[in-house]
């Protein structure tokens, strides 16, 4: 007669067997969704922010009009060419949803590009937090990576904010560039230019900046900070930036 023992390990290759191949199908699967959400973005730029012909002045043409009928919590565009990133900004009623959800609402692990839900959207607040996930393939924010490396680091890498409404974007330099915890008080604090905490922010983030770039962010204006995982997901990647002239 057999013994319980002796089903269970008949039992128990095919039920290891089974959820191999079940994390290796949603393996699968998030490697293909995460794929087609590139791609998705891809074509999203291609059609709704094109980058100008070759030669030609000016920077990318964002039809906010349309993308907004698509859904219209998107509030802005990020375009950074030094890291290839290229996306609509949303902003949700929540820092959830776009966590896991595309510019079209679409369910996609690579998430949006998206505002905290407690700043203005047309970044008028003293600090205003802009996240996005660090996806393997250099995704999303994954890009900022890049400044891990101190020799990546380039003033002259500036970036570019388009809003609604505003013909010419805003023009943004990373001042500071560091790795802190998520729980980190400058995640939850509400600022005002004039006021003594957001002084403090500023020089926490440049105690908390992994190499020196010889800029520091001005007291006396609005900063936007980039805000990723790393790749273990333990800490947070922040790039401390502020709207500058080219």
């Amino acid at each position: 007669m057999q013994t319980f023992l002796d089903r269970l390990r008949r039992v128990l290759p095919w039920v290891f067997g089974f959820l191999t191949l079940f994390f290796l199908f949603l393996l699968v699967m998030d490697l293909w969704l995460g794929t087609a959400g590139v791609r998705a973005y891809k074509r999203t730029a291609q059609k709704y922010a094109p980058s100008p012909p070759p030669q030609s002045p000016g920077g990318i043409q964002v039809d906010f009009a349309a993308l907004q009928e698509i859904n219209p919590d998107i509030c802005g565009w990020l375009d950074f060419p030094a890291l290839s990133i290229s996306y609509p900004v949303l902003q949700g009623e929540d820092n959830e949803k776009y966590l896991s959800h595309m510019f079209d609402g679409s369910s996609n692990p690579n998430g949006s590009l998206f505002l905290d839900a407690a700043h203005p959207p047309r970044l008028e607040n003293a600090l205003t937090l802009l996240y996005g996930h660090n996806m393997n393939n250099g995704a999303m924010l994954g890009g900022l990576a890049e400044y891990l490396d101190p020799e990546f680091y380039d003033p002259g890498n500036f970036f570019y904010y388009y809003l609604p409404g505003e013909e010419e974007p805003r023009v943004f330099q990373v001042l500071i560039f560091a790795q802190v915890p998520p729980d980190a008080a400058f995640f939850f604090e509400p600022y005002t230019l004039d006021s003594p905490a957001y002084r403090e922010m500023l020089a926490w983030a440049e105690e908390q900046a992994l190499y020196p770039t010889g800029l520091s962010p001005d007291p006396a204006r609005p900063t936007l900070a980039l805000v990723t995982c790393t790749r273990d997901g333990k800490e947070r990647l922040a790039a401390f930036c502020q709207e500058t002239s080219p």
